[in-house]
């Protein structure tokens, strides 16, 4: 599913971009576990929203500005489709869903 929206967002954005939804979804995969490694060793939750802030920089530079023209048709996608921030909430937060996650947290832990 992560590979899936990758590549959406790259449609959308950064249709001629020479990276992969693949190679993308890695490299989160692999920052994200990091960040959360990391700042276990090192006790430390402030470093981990540093990595995480640092992840989110870099996706907003390898999908830089939409497309002026859109994949559906004929709908300007430099606006905006829908609220970026649902009503009735303060912020958008990201989650990552994957198979044996329970696991993972006792490992870790």
């Amino acid at each position: 599913m992560l590979a899936r929206d990758i590549e959406a967002a790259k449609q959308l954005y950064a249709p001629d971009a020479p990276w992969t939804a693949e190679s993308v979804g890695y490299f989160m995969q692999a920052a994200l576990q990091g960040a959360f490694i990391f700042a276990k060793a090192k006790q430390s939750p402030e470093l981990a929203r540093g990595c995480l802030g640092h992840l989110r920089r870099y996706l907003e530079t390898i999908l830089g500005q939409p497309a002026t023209k859109s994949i559906w048709g004929d709908a300007d996608m430099t606006k905006p489709q829908a609220k970026p921030i649902p009503d009735g909430m303060h912020t958008v937060t990201p989650h990552l869903v994957t198979a044996g996650a329970a696991d993972a947290l006792a490992f870790y832990a």
